[in-house]
């Protein structure tokens, strides 16, 4: 788990973890959450959503599932935009439907790709 999801965090795990095992932290990478928009908590978060696609794809993925980033709405913007570049391979939940009661009351809702 890291904190802060600043540019290049894919960087900062390959110096802790080395390449190997930085690539099976991003094939076993689960849910993002990014708590507020900063640069120093969602900047990055791209080049690890293209890094974790690759790493699956290099394992023998082709089509690999889209993880799940939790993040307040503005968020899913920049992502959106981001993956009219390059296939960030992710689907998308506010923040907001994560508080009690929220996820119960708006099962469904999550946002993908598109």
């Amino acid at each position: 788990m890291d904190d802060d999801c600043e540019e290049p965090p894919f960087y900062m795990l390959y110096r802790r973890y080395g390449e190997e095992e930085t690539e099976a932290v991003l094939r076993d990478l689960q849910l993002v959450w990014i708590s507020h928009i900063h640069a120093d908590h969602h900047a990055g978060l791209p080049s690890v959503l293209v890094a974790r696609r690759k790493a699956l794809q290099a394992a023998g993925n082709p089509s690999p599932p889209p993880l799940l980033v939790i993040g307040p709405w503005p968020l899913h913007g920049y992502l959106k935009a981001w993956n009219e570049i390059e296939d960030l391979c992710f689907m998308f939940a506010d923040c907001r439907e994560s508080a009690v009661g929220g996820m119960e009351a708006r099962a469904g809702r999550f946002a993908g790709n598109a």
